[in-house]
C-alpha cells in the first residue's frame, strides 16, 4: 500500500468535501431473518449502507482533528457539501461464508480486507468458522489497487452492515482482518472503530504509529482501542520484512498503551495467509476476553503527561508569537498523537491561521 503524506491528506479533504459520491443512504435492517441461506454466498450485492461509513462520521473517526474541523467549517460556510456516502452499493459485491449452526447470542463476524480484487473464504478455514459460529465476509474490488478511504475502509463497514441486515449478529464478536496491504487497512479500521470491532487479525501487514499516516482517533475511542482491542499479528516465518515491521508495530502499540497483543509466526511460510491451523490459533486469541494489565492506568497516565508537555511547549510558542515554529510543532503534535491532541490542536490551528492571515493582510481563512 502506498504511504500517505500530507499531500495525500489534502486530497482526502477534497474527497470528503463531496467532489465524488452519492446521496443514496439506507440504514441496516433492524430485523435479522433466521431463514437466510447458510454456507458460501458468492457475488452478493451489498445494497445495505452502514451509518458508520457516512462521511461526517467517517471523517470524525479516521481523520486528523484539524482536518475534520476544516471540513465542518467549510460546509458550515456553504463552501462545500459533505455527501452521505461515496459508493453506489447497488454496483458493489461481496463474498461470504455463513456457518450452519447459529450461536445463541448471534453469529460472530470476521470482515476480511483482501489485497486483491476478490478473496473467497479459504477452504481450510471453514471448520474453524463453523466451530465458532463466525461469518466470513469480504467485499470485492477492495484490494491494494483501490483507494483506502473511498473504497477499502467503507466497503468493510458496508459488508458488516450487509451481514447484520441478513443474520443475527453478536455485537461483542465482530472482528476486522486483512492480508498484506489489507492488514494495514484493517488496522486503520480497528483504530477508527474500536466500539464496533473487538479484535483484529493483521496478516503480514501493519504500521507503527507515526508511519503511513496512521491516525489516532478521538480520545474516547482510542481509550477503547487501548484497553479492549485484541490484535493478533500473523506473519510467515520466512517473511522477514514483515516480521521486522510487525515487531516495530507491536513496540509502537506498547508505547501507546495498547494492551492486548498476540504474536503468531507461521512456520515454513513466506508472504501468505496462515494455514487452517494457524488461523484457528490466531482467531482463538481475538475471540476471547483478555484481562486488562495491572499497569494499564499508569501507562496511560504517562502517555497523557507526554501529550500535555508537548501541548505546553506549543502554547508557549504561540504566546511568544513564534507562529511559524508553533505551526510546525502543532503539525508534529497531531501526526504523533492525533485525537489525543484535541481540542487544543483544533483551537490553536484556528488561532494561528487567523494570525497569519491578518499578518499577510488577506481575508482568506
Amino acid at each position: 500500500m502506498t504511504p500517505l503524506n500530507r499531500t495525500t491528506i489534502q486530497w482526502l479533504t477534497l474527497w470528503l468535501l463531496g467532489l465524488v459520491g452519492t446521496a443514496a443512504s439506507a440504514a441496516p435492517a433492524s430485523d435479522t431473518p433466521t431463514t437466510a441461506p447458510t454456507g458460501e454466498r458468492v457475488a452478493e450485492v451489498i445494497s445495505v449502507y452502514s451509518p458508520l461509513a457516512e462521511q461526517r462520521e467517517f471523517a470524525r473517526r479516521a481523520m486528523l482533528p484539524s482536518t475534520f474541523d476544516r471540513l465542518t467549517r467549510f460546509e458550515a460556510a456553504g463552501k462545500a457539501e459533505l455527501k452521505p456516502y461515496v459508493l453506489d452499493l447497488s454496483k458493489e459485491l461481496l463474498d461470504a461464508y455463513i456457518p450452519k449452526h447459529r450461536p445463541p447470542n448471534g453469529y460472530g463476524v470476521f470482515v476480511f480486507i483482501p489485497p486483491t480484487p476478490e478473496w473467497r473464504v479459504p477452504k481450510s478455514y471453514v471448520a474453524t468458522l463453523e466451530a465458532r459460529g463466525i461469518i466470513w465476509v469480504a467485499a470485492r474490488k477492495s484490494g491494494n489497487q483501490q483507494n483506502v478511504y473511498d473504497r477499502r475502509m467503507p466497503l468493510a463497514l458496508h459488508a458488516l452492515a450487509w451481514v447484520a441486515a441478513h443474520y443475527p449478529v453478536d455485537p461483542t464478536r465482530r472482528y476486522i482482518s486483512g492480508f498484506s496491504g489489507g492488514g494495514r487497512v484493517a488496522q486503520r479500521v480497528a483504530l477508527a472503530y474500536p466500539d464496533v470491532f473487538s479484535g483484529a487479525m493483521l496478516i503480514a501487514g501493519s504500521d507503527p504509529f507515526n508511519e503511513n499516516a496512521t491516525v489516532i482517533p478521538p480520545a474516547d475511542l482510542f481509550q477503547q482501542f487501548q484497553r479492549h482491542m485484541r490484535i493478533a499479528y500473523v506473519t510467515g516465518a520466512n517473511d522477514l520484512v514483515n516480521r521486522a515491521h510487525d515487531q516495530r508495530t507491536r513496540a509502537s502499540m506498547q508505547a501507546y498503551c495498547v494492551s492486548h497483543l498476540f504474536k503468531h509466526v507461521q512456520s515454513r511460510t513466506e508472504h501468505w495467509i496462515p494455514s487452517g491451523r494457524g488461523f484457528a490459533r490466531a482467531l482463538a486469541d481475538i475471540d476471547s476476553v483478555s484481562a486488562t494489565p495491572s499497569d494499564q492506568l499508569a501507562c496511560e497516565a504517562a502517555l497523557n503527561a507526554s501529550v500535555a508537555a508537548s501541548k505546553a511547549a506549543i502554547r508557549q510558542l504561540i504566546d511568544t508569537h513564534q507562529d511559524h515554529r508553533a505551526g510546525e510543532a502543532l503539525a508534529a503534535l497531531e501526526d504523533r498523537f492525533g485525537g489525543l491532541a484535541a481540542p487544543e490542536s483544533v483551537l490553536w490551528a484556528r488561532e494561528l491561521a487567523a494570525r497569519l492571515t491578518a499578518e499577510a493582510g488577506g481575508n482568506r481563512q
